[in-house]
């Protein structure tokens, strides 16, 4: 504890330069003159203090950057001697010596040569690769110092969880945070996108939750233009740019909005058909999406209104939202061909399970068995698939046979688990049956997926959002899901390059996925099953959102139940 008490009081001295000093008299009072005169002594005795000192840099505006140690455990006047003896001003401080602009830290020196050496030059780029892994603290540090209110903290980690809550910049114009991938995120307010005209009447706000001061613009018809730029996104991510905003009225879990917008410099109108629900009842939908390679982005946004009658909304603001990928974890790994392994992944009551199969199975050993019961089989006369996923819960598929239709026709299909499937005609469907016990899992949260394909040429017909109704009706009872991975604007380099197939899609129930077997699958529903399980009823209705629109062409193979 003492030695503590006096590496710190070593430090204050410091911090005052009064170690650097060559006029020991200016120390020569009290405390400090028997700390100066130690550190001298040491000195002589090739002890060096200021090695056993790391300073912390902070914000870069109190520590030197040649002379005190902040990165390595020497300072970098004796790590790099030769630059040390050409930097002009050798008092300078971390922050003074670099500026972040756009994708790049630029770094300003006073250099005395006009060139570096072959040795000045290889000792800075040793230099850059010490600081390399410090710049992105820099970089936040700079951030919190404009942030408002201030922000305090006492160490790099608590500066870290402040971020990740995120804090407001440039006068409550733009809230600014990271993610646990230390990816930045940032929101500009929508009156900060707005052209001038627009006046402090137009802001009102019937939600207390937002996080800019000047409010929310209400907004339902008609065309807006504003100007997005952006200034902290982290170069090479994938961002998407998207509309926040909150509903006047309650709306759905997953909510169709039919938004016609486009660039400045585009001629065709793009439509974002989906708003989902991102956090306290705040909503966005997905405007853009692009990969950057700077932190400013500039962007020129054309609002041309709603589709058809919509109500009021109240937006809040565009966000760039770096993009989360899916990561797929191998399942092939060096495993035990132990029975008493496999037996532990098994269910208790695997073996009648097996009794189950339309087909005689037959295995030897543990593996075998689990990995029959993994790929699955086919049960009740054929009308069910029944299988495990990777975590041991049950699982089962339900052919088209349970589907309900008023005009539709069975075809013959190889690569389908029943080896048929309905094709559609008409305008809706519905799905009515009940799940018994075996086949489900307790305590276990269950999704219901719509397993179904249609011919490329088909697609348009399906783009729209569908409807699906809980039967019997409840508080609850009405969402939307799509067919069709719905298209975002992919922004490029140049405008001509622009796509309209996004790299990366945002991880949202109700939008399609592509399945390995060559279908389709959305999620229409879920539920937990309890302790005990007595019987789920499975009851919906499914129709187009667009009256004018109907399922004709569209393939199901069936619906599929399964953990989440």
């Amino acid at each position: 504890m003492a030695m503590e008490k006096w590496l710190l009081k070593t430090s204050c001295v410091k911090s005052l330069n009064l170690l650097q000093t060559d006029d020991l008299d200016l120390v020569q009072i009290g405390i400090w003159s028997s700390i100066a005169k130690l550190e001298n002594h040491l000195f002589q005795k090739n002890i060096n203090l200021n090695h056993f000192i790391k300073g912390n840099v902070n914000s870069g505006s109190s520590v030197r950057f040649w002379i005190d140690t902040w990165v390595a455990d020497k300072p970098f006047k004796e790590l790099f001697p030769d630059l040390y003896a050409i930097e002009s001003c050798k008092s300078i401080l971390v922050d003074e010596c670099f500026f972040v602009q756009d994708q790049s830290t630029c770094w300003k020196w006073r250099w005395k040569a006009p060139v570096l050496s072959q040795i000045e030059a290889l000792q800075w780029e040793k230099c850059l690769e010490l600081i390399a892994g410090k710049l992105p603290w820099l970089f936040l540090q700079k951030i919190a110092m404009t942030a408002e209110p201030p922000l305090y903290y006492i160490s790099e980690a608590e500066l870290e969880q402040l971020m990740y809550k995120g804090v407001l910049l440039n006068g409550g114009k733009t809230w600014f945070s990271i993610n646990k991938k230390g990816e930045n995120y940032e929101m500009i307010s929508f009156a900060e996108c707005l052209s001038s005209d627009i006046t402090s009447n137009s802001w009102a706000s019937r939600f207390k939750s937002g996080r800019f001061p000047v409010g929310n613009y209400p907004y339902k018809d008609g065309k807006l233009k504003t100007n997005v730029k952006s200034q902290f996104l982290s170069p090479l991510t994938t961002y998407s740019v998207n509309l926040v905003f909150k509903f006047r009225f309650l709306a759905s879990k997953w909510q169709p909005i039919y938004l016609r917008y486009r660039l400045q410099e585009e001629t065709k109108t793009s439509v974002s058909y989906l708003a989902y629900e991102i956090e306290d009842g705040w909503w966005a939908c997905e405007l853009f999406q692009f990969t950057g390679d700077c932190r400013i982005v500039d962007l020129e946004i054309l609002f041309d209104g709603f589709n058809n009658f919509y109500d009021l909304i109240e937006i809040e603001s565009i966000e760039f939202r770096p993009m989360e990928k899916e990561e797929h974890k191998d399942e092939n790994q060096s495993i035990s061909d132990s029975d008493a392994y496999w037996e532990e992944k098994l269910p208790t009551d695997y073996e009648d399970i097996m009794k189950w199969s339309t087909d005689i199975l037959q295995w030897t050993t543990k593996k075998e068995a689990y990995s029959i019961i993994r790929k699955g089989f086919l049960i009740d006369d054929g009308k069910k698939w029944f299988f495990l996923d990777k975590n041991g819960k049950k699982c089962h598929k339900l052919s088209a046979a349970y589907i309900r239709s008023w005009n539709k026709d069975e075809i013959h299909l190889s690569e389908s688990r029943f080896k048929e499937a309905t094709l559609h005609r008409l305008f809706g469907f519905y799905i009515d049956c009940e799940i018994q016990s075996h086949l489900l899992s307790p305590q276990t949260t269950y999704a219901t997926y719509l397993v179904y394909k249609y011919l490329p040429e088909n697609q348009s017909r399906f783009e729209g959002p569908v409807t699906v109704i809980k039967w019997p009706g409840s508080d609850d009872n009405c969402w939307y899901v799509y067919l069709v991975i719905p298209t975002t604007p992919v922004i490029r380099p140049k405008a001509d390059q622009n796509t309209h197939n996004p790299v990366h899609r945002p991880q949202i129930k109700g939008i399609p996925q592509q399945r390995n077997d060559g279908w389709m699958e959305v999620q229409i529903w879920e539920f937990r099953t309890v302790d005990i399980i007595i019987m789920v009823r499975v009851s919906f209705y499914l129709v187009p959102y667009d009256n004018n629109s109907t399922f004709q062409g569209l393939v199901i193979q069936g619906f599929e139940v399964r953990p989440t």
